[in-house]
């Protein structure tokens, strides 16, 4: 009982500064409408944001999401500065040029890490320091790209890599492991894909490889772009390769830690797994357009401090409409001593119908 008290107490400081791991509501949200806000009320929308930096604007580009959220997908030229992180002495990768705007962002618009997170970069000598309404997840709305950590891409274990350029110019120069298929015969391609796989997407034009992620997404795939395409990989001075194109589909995902597949979950679904229990910790909007049938809703926000709802003797698997999210719930069930793993992938509902997995 006195652990138990004093786990709560660490888990609720942690969450009053550091709310990144956990989701809490901070500042508030304003509609995604595109609407010019800025340094005033403190708040960015994506639109707004887009703007300001294709007119050139210089501004640095912060994420407080988990490392491996980051990895799989962040803002271009974006820093990653997770709000919590194990490794908080640990020095941060920030640029030494503090006299410019810093924008702050998170995964969804329930985040709310950003209080701390604005009050960390203040105390840096960042200024003024705005946030990005709505996160990852508006700025993928309003048809915005993400681009992946070079990390994910070299290891390739959670992501199919393919190069979107004529197959002559594969040939000579790519990224190592990538699947050759040209952006005008990427449509006639994407239902050979995995719809598990992470697309990475790369060419010579930033609008090709842009189209290439709209057009993956709106056919129910996870998709982002190599930063800076293949230029900016050479730039970097990351490996490549040469030598025949790749045109087969060679690819079986491997699973981070604790994650599940759609598979697993639809097991668990159907009651086919012993002392399985379905946790979705998407918001109580989300949750308003339908749930998987007979899972329990918990708001990740929530979560933290509701833990002792839940049995210690059933198996927690938890749920969102994306993976990061999902393992945020996951960890803070183990910290609390309860069993629980993650669908790694998106759960999409409407009208009360759910998709898991696309």
């Amino acid at each position: 009982m006195r652990y138990t008290f004093i786990f709560f107490v660490i888990s609720i400081a942690c969450l009053v500064f550091f709310t990144g791991c956990t989701g809490l509501t901070g500042i508030g949200i304003h509609g995604e409408d595109g609407g010019a806000t800025g340094s005033d009320s403190g708040r960015l929308t994506p639109k707004r944001l887009w703007k300001l930096r294709q007119n050139g604007q210089d501004l640095l580009l912060v994420d407080i999401r988990p490392t491996r959220a980051f990895h799989r997908g962040h803002l271009p030229g974006a820093f990653s500065m997770p709000a919590c992180d194990e490794k908080k002495d640990a020095p941060l990768n920030l640029p030494q040029d503090r006299e410019r705007t810093a924008v702050v962002y998170c995964g969804w618009s329930g985040c709310g890490s950003m209080a701390a997170s604005r009050a960390r970069l203040e105390s840096l000598g960042f200024s003024p320091v705005l946030v990005l309404e709505g996160g990852t997840e508006a700025w993928q709305k309003a048809g915005y790209p993400l681009v992946a950590g070079d990390d994910l891409v070299l290891a390739g274990k959670e992501n199919l890599l393919i190069d979107l350029r004529p197959a002559h110019k594969d040939t000579v120069q790519r990224i190592p492991g990538s699947l050759s298929i040209p952006f005008p015969k990427l449509p006639e391609h994407l239902s050979q894909l995995p719809r598990d796989a992470l697309l990475v997407l790369y060419g010579d034009s930033w609008e090709e490889s842009r189209e290439a992620v709209r057009l993956c997404r709106d056919q129910g795939f996870e998709a982002v772009m190599v930063e800076g395409n293949i230029q900016g990989w050479r730039k970097r001075g990351l490996p490549l390769e040469s030598g025949p194109v790749r045109r087969t589909i060679r690819w079986q995902r491997k699973l981070p830690p604790g994650a599940i597949d759609a598979a697993t979950l639809e097991q668990a679904a159907a009651g086919k797994i012993k002392g399985a229990v379905l946790l979705d910790v998407r918001t109580d909007r989300e949750v308003s357009r339908g749930r998987i049938l007979g899972s329990v809703h918990i708001p990740l926000n929530t979560l933290a401090g509701r833990v002792e709802e839940l049995s210690s003797k059933s198996t927690y698997f938890v749920y969102a409409s994306d993976g990061p999210r999902a393992e945020v719930a996951m960890h803070i069930l183990r910290e609390n001593g309860r069993k629980a793993h993650y669908f790694a992938g998106p759960v999409r509902c409407r009208n009360r119908r759910c998709t898991i997995g696309e």
